[in-house]
């Protein structure tokens, strides 16, 4: 997910595309959809293992390949903990200011509502999945930090001109 490959994001943006309108064409049911999901990963669960033994041969496991390893479950352990650190925070705020978890709250759910009604599912579907995909990448590259910098940059003289005027 990273894009060690030039070829590696147009890939993602491929599969999420194709999974997306495999969902608009068939339209199915939230049941149905669930029970799709755990039925891949079921296969997915079952299938890889063995697939992956018969491509590889377990004796040929290189230190290379067992330092990359263990960097993908370093990676996965590490947003494991931002999510679980994010989470902490959000009780954190509930226990010690209690109004304040309430008003972001609400104003966060309230937002969340109105963009849903304003945009079809499938398209925040879409481009929720587009963003979870081609995140690692772009931070992986500095794109997202290089973007950041300069909107922050931008939002500064914006407000400093502003500042200037009055």
């Amino acid at each position: 997910m990273i894009w060690e490959q030039p070829y590696y994001p147009a890939v993602l943006a491929g599969l999420v595309t194709m999974m997306c309108i495999l969902a608009w064409y068939f339209e199915p049911a939230v049941y149905t959809s669930i029970a799709l999901i755990g039925i891949g990963g079921c296969i997915l669960d079952y299938a890889v293992p063995v697939v992956i033994s018969s491509f590889f041969d377990p004796a040929k496991w290189t230190r290379v390949q067992e330092k990359k390893f263990e960097e993908i479950c370093q990676s996965i352990v590490e947003a494991q903990k931002q999510a679980c650190d994010l989470w902490d925070n959000f009780v954190e705020l509930r226990k010690s200011k209690p109004n304040m978890y309430f008003a972001s709250a609400l104003a966060f759910l309230f937002t969340l509502a109105w963009i849903g009604s304003l945009v079809d599912n499938l398209v925040l579907i879409f481009l929720l999945a587009m963003c979870v995909v081609m995140f690692p990448g772009l931070k992986y590259h500095g794109i997202i930090d290089r973007y950041v910098t300069e909107g922050l940059q931008h939002l500064k003289m914006t407000v400093g001109q502003k500042l200037k005027k009055n």
